[in-house]
Parts: C-alpha cells; structure tokens; sequence
C-alpha cells in the first residue's frame, strides 16, 4: 500500500475509534520534502526545516550513520522493502525520539524482546510482509508504548496465550492476510485497550464471538476466512400430516 494512502486510512481509523494512535505521521506536520532527511550510502539530504521524518530506504545494505547527522529528534523512519532480514538496533541508537517506524516489505523473523529500551516512544511498528515468528513460550515483544502493530501477510501459523502479554496499550492489531487456522479469547484477553482487531483473509473455520473478546473492542474484521456455519443443536419438527379413518 503507498505511503500516502497507507497514512489516510490510519487517520480515518483513528477518527472512527475516536482514539487517536499516537504516530508521528498522525499528529503534526505530515512528512514531506521539508521534513524528511533522505540518508543513502553516496549522499544525506536533509530538509530545510527540522528533521521530523528519515528515510533510508535507498541504503540498501549499507547501513552506515554518523553522529553529526541531524536527525536526533526524527519521531518517524521508513525503513521499508529494504531486504533486511534483522532488527537493527544501531539504527534506532541515532534516533531515540522515534515513535512510528515502519518495516514493511523486509524480511524480518525475530523483534527483540525488550522492544522498550530499542525503541523508547514506539507507538505504531509497521511489520507486514515481514518473515515474522511467533515465539511458543515468550512475548512477543515487550513495549508498553505501542498503540498499533500490523502483522499482516507474515505466514503466521499459530498465536500463543503469551504473544501480546507484554503490549497493554494496544489498540490496533492487524493480523489479516496470514495462516492462522485457531484462535481464542485468551490470546487477546492481555489487550484490555484493544478497539481495532482485524483477522480476515486466514484459514480460521470458527472464531470466538465479540462477546468473549476484549470489552473495548469496536472493530471487529473476520471477512475472508472460512466460517463454519453454525449448525442448530435441534433440528425443526416436520409437520406430519395425520389421517383417520372413519368408519
């Protein structure tokens, strides 16, 4: 999805929960030409006004920062479709004021566990078409800042009790577009802040009815999967026609 369309749609999300999610792209200035320092292994440009937005797209694999770059108070990184196959945590070490960065189109497995102290502000991680795992007995991260994650087309199989423990302020979730097959409350009963829950396009046959799912939920997506229907536990009397015989 483009960058500016991807932007829209968070907005009009926000609106619609009447909750806004904290990124830097959301509050403020949008980043621009004016805002954003575009980093590349040959040349860093940076903008006229301060720098609210990086871009290091165009460093390919050469990720090489210097401490007199100007990007100290940046509180956005696209850092997407850069095949990266690691959570770099020197990168963030040169911007600590970071609170959206986005990943997208990578080919990220793992994130650190102690998200927190990567990424100190992080409200919003941008994951999809990542190489994501789920790990069977730990969190998946540890971050009490993070307000949105998308997780979508990951190939993610199977979801743990623990997966989210560690991410209370969560509000929007995307884990549309993935392998999923079973879920239950108790994977999402952590998220007690949790209004936007989007699972469509999985392999699910049955999922847990909004009533059973965090009560601060509003929105919830489950188009695209394979639903059972609901057989009924008894079937509908046929009506029997009776006939006497008078004699």
């Amino acid at each position: 999805m483009p960058r500016k369309l991807f932007i829209t749609v968070i907005i009009v999300l926000n609106s619609i929960l009447q909750q806004p999610v904290d990124g830097g792209f959301t509050e403020g200035a949008a980043c621009s030409n004016r805002n954003t320092a575009y980093l590349n292994p040959s040349k860093a440009l940076f903008p006229s006004d301060p720098v609210k937005c990086v871009d290091i797209t165009g460093m390919g694999k050469s990720l090489i920062f210097y401490k007199q770059w100007p990007i100290g108070q940046a509180d956005t990184l696209y850092a997407d479709h850069m095949h990266l196959t690691s959570f770099n945590r020197t990168i963030f070490t040169f911007m600590p004021n970071l609170e959206m960065v986005d990943l997208t189109g990578n080919k990220i497995k793992r994130l650190p566990i102690a998200m927190s102290s990567v990424i100190p502000k992080l409200t919003t991680l941008l994951l999809a078409k990542n190489r994501i795992q789920i790990p069977k007995k730990k969190p998946l991260m540890r971050c009490f800042t993070i307000k949105t994650l998308m997780l979508s087309h990951n190939k993610i199989r199977a979801l743990q009790t623990m997966t989210f423990a560690k991410t209370p302020s969560l509000r929007v979730l995307y884990l549309d577009s993935n392998y999923l097959k079973y879920i239950t409350p108790k994977m999402f009963s952590h998220l007690t802040n949790l209004k936007y829950l989007h699972l469509g396009n999985n392999l699910l046959k049955r999922v847990p009815s909004k009533a059973y799912m965090p009560k601060s939920l509003s929105i919830y997506i489950v188009k695209g999967n394979k639903l059972e229907r609901k057989r009924n536990a008894a079937r509908p009397k046929r009506n029997t026609a009776v006939s006497l015989k008078i004699s």
